[in-house]
């Protein structure tokens, strides 16, 4: 059936006409693949960045601890010495 309709189609458009057609069904296909794996990518671009931003997030607050420990200590340190 697929065969008849190919020959069919080359019969009544010529060759060039039918090959030009292939190709755009070719790259329609194409392009369809290309958007699903885009938007595959582009959804574990997200959770990779989320995870990124919770783990930046933490980094923060433990160094904002450090910190403040430190400055605690220089206060005790600065009043020993007074």
């Amino acid at each position: 059936f697929m065969e008849a309709n190919i020959m069919n189609i080359i019969t009544n458009v010529g060759f060039p006409i039918a090959c030009c057609l292939a190709m755009g069904f070719y790259i329609r296909e194409l392009v369809k693949q290309h958007k699903e794996e885009i938007a595959q990518l582009n959804a574990k671009h997200e959770e990779e960045t989320s995870k990124f931003a919770e783990a930046l997030n933490k980094n923060t607050l433990v160094i904002q601890k450090l910190c403040d420990k430190m400055d605690l200590e220089r206060s005790t340190d600065n009043a020993e010495r007074l």
